[in-house]
């Protein structure tokens, strides 16, 4: 059973040197820990544009566009396997948030909505790298308050505020505000979260 969780001499000098670039990239809080899956791609090359407080575990992945993109993250936060975090304008996440695996949360559309603008910057992307400047792409902040939860599988899009407190369930889809104290449910016809 725990067989799986044993990290080889070999995986944990990977799972060292992918911390070390991490954190050489990002403001990332000496106590808070990069698991051997966790993932800073700071494409803008903006180390103040990735910072994370203390006490944290990045299972998941972080990523800021070439032409933009900030993410701050709070004290004691988890981020789960397959989880992640794009940003090409800014994502504040508050302290004390439990984000589950495979989550989504993406301040932009990642890429433009207009076929031949979509395909010029898939071909710079592919030919000379990320753009520089925003190629057309639709961006709005995300803000998460403190002591979130956000079940597995759940995907938050551009321009939602989600209040202290909230519960968002597993694969929800969240398009709209949530409150304070706020539940959004899983989109399954159980009452489970």
């Amino acid at each position: 059973m725990f067989a799986n969780m044993i990290l080889t001499a070999r995986e944990r000098l990977l799972a060292g040197l992918a911390t070390s670039a991490a954190k050489r990239d990002a403001l990332i809080a000496a106590s808070t820990k990069l698991g051997s899956e966790g993932r800073v791609f700071n494409i803008r090359n903006d180390k103040n544009a990735v910072k994370v407080g203390p006490n944290g575990m990045i299972r998941g992945e972080l990523l800021t566009f070439g032409f933009g993109g900030r993410i701050e993250i709070g004290d004691w936060f988890y981020l789960g396997p397959q989880s992640t975090i794009w940003s090409a304008s800014e994502i504040v996440i508050g302290d004390r948030v439990l984000i589950s695996h495979s989550v989504a949360i993406h301040d932009s559309d990642s890429h433009p909505t207009d076929p031949q603008l979509r395909f010029e910057q898939t071909r710079q992307i592919l030919t000379s790298g990320h753009p520089r400047t925003n190629p057309g792409v639709k961006t709005k902040p995300v803000l998460i308050g403190n002591d979130v939860w956000i079940g597995m599988g759940a995907i938050i899009l551009k321009g939602v505020t989600i209040g202290d407190r909230a519960i968002i369930g597993a694969r929800a889809i969240v398009k709209t505000n949530v409150p304070a104290d706020g539940f959004v449910p899983s989109p399954t016809s159980e009452p489970n979260v």
